[in-house]
């Protein structure tokens, strides 16, 4: 994980413990190592499959059961996200009356994906809580 600053805007793996100094007097590692967390995630990290989820979990050594039930809302979900992102979320069905040219969603789908993404993200933090 990448340390980050809002003063050195790159990013190292590595760093010596005098660069700490550059950080807020009031700042706290635990605040430094958030933050970087947060901007490595919002910069770096997308998760594209079930498969590299539960991936991503194992190997922040933490258990969180998925079902076959869950896995299948999730992966829609991911599909999902991948025609939107990469295709514009085209619909290559177009012709006719009520067709149009991107893919309509239906309510109900993204409750499911909104329940399930849920589901994962509270199970991670209830084993986070275990561990701490």
């Amino acid at each position: 994980m990448p340390l980050w600053s809002e003063k050195k805007k790159d990013r190292s793996d590595k760093f010596y413990l005098g660069e700490l100094l550059n950080f807020e007097p009031d700042t706290t590692i635990r605040e430094i190592i958030q933050d970087s967390v947060k901007q490595y995630i919002d910069s770096k990290f997308t998760i594209n499959n079930v498969g590299q989820l539960k991936k991503e979990i194992t190997d922040l050594e933490i258990f969180v059961n998925i079902s076959d039930s869950e896995a299948q809302i999730l992966e829609g979900f991911f599909q999902r996200r991948h025609s939107i992102v990469h295709h514009a979320d085209k619909n290559n069905n177009i012709g006719g009356s009520g067709n149009h040219s991107t893919k309509t969603i239906k309510p109900k789908d993204v409750e499911k994906y909104i329940t399930e993404v849920d589901k994962v993200i509270q199970a991670l933090f209830c084993e986070m809580q275990k561990q701490a």
